[in-house]
């Protein structure tokens, strides 16, 4: 088996956890490319969005970027912004099992969907080539990733803007209000890397684990929010502009966060809260 360590500069294996928030998959028509029913409690499988190595050459192309969102060429192409909390997280293995998941920190991913893409994999909707992910530039430290260790006070909120307008696009919502988080969390994902097999719409997390050369560290994306009324009809296009922010709410609250959006005044949030920004082409 051969485990590598992560160079610096080397882009994370990144995957992410589809359905942890009750409702989103309904929303945006996803569940129908998962097999058998979903139950709307619990996440219900993880798609990857990176993977060096890969013999999917998709998942070969780099995606992150820190401001820059590339559309896919086809005129017809629906985009969705969907903003996440991610963690950047140790990973032990045994054999070719994961033993233990250890999260470091945590950040903002942008797992922007191109939703009416006509693919075999999940996967495929999440990666069309280059600046296809947006990630925050800044990370926050996570000591204990427990219920005990006071996360829920952080929150995150999303917007999509166009022409100077801004439109709330996700619910504003608690680290501890994933469906499952912390402890839960983390158990669910280990048994879920070590079970979920290459069938249907979904990859097998062990073989692209292996074809990575068991890296020492990942990233994992856990979920977006439900949409807002808005958000949930809403497709992005070139010029427009996404912001997404990680805050801690004994610090600030939503209302003074969408002022300071509303008036283009990003630096006041950037200097003790995680903000992502992108631009679209």
């Amino acid at each position: 088996m051969n485990h590598k360590h992560q160079r610096q500069g080397e882009p994370l294996f990144g995957i992410g956890v589809a359905g942890n928030f009750a409702g989103h998959l309904q929303q945006t028509g996803e569940e129908k490319g998962l097999k058998g029913e979903v139950d709307t409690q619990r996440p219900q499988a993880l798609f990857p969005f990176y993977v060096s190595g890969a013999s999917d050459c998709f998942l070969n192309v780099d995606p992150y970027s820190f401001h820059t969102l590339i559309l896919p060429t086809e005129s017809t192409a629906k985009v969705q912004m969907e903003p996440e909390i991610a963690l950047i997280a140790k990973v032990k293995y045994l054999g070719d099992a994961i033993l233990n998941i250890e999260p470091e920190s945590m950040t903002l991913l942008n797992d922007a969907t191109y939703r009416n893409a006509v693919v075999e994999k999940l996967a495929q909707k999440k990666n069309w080539g280059p600046a296809s992910k947006g990630v925050a530039s800044r990370v926050i430290p996570v000591a204990e990733f427990s219920k005990s260790a006071d996360l829920d006070k952080y929150r995150f909120c999303s917007f999509h803007g166009r022409d100077d307008v801004w439109n709330a696009c996700c619910n504003d919502v608690s680290l501890g209000d994933y469906s499952y988080s912390y402890e839960q969390l983390l158990s669910w994902l280990v048994s879920q890397c070590n079970a979920q097999k290459d069938e249907g719409a979904l990859h097998s997390v062990q073989d692209l684990l292996c074809q990575a050369g068991y890296p020492e560290r990942i990233l994992i994306s856990l979920g977006s929010s439900r949409y807002t009324s808005y958000g949930e009809n809403h497709q992005l296009k070139a010029e427009d502009t996404i912001c997404a922010v990680l805050y801690d709410s004994t610090r600030i609250d939503m209302e003074e966060i969408t002022s300071l959006v509303e008036r283009s005044e990003i630096d006041k949030l950037e200097k003790s809260h995680v903000v992502l920004w992108q631009e679209c082409q």
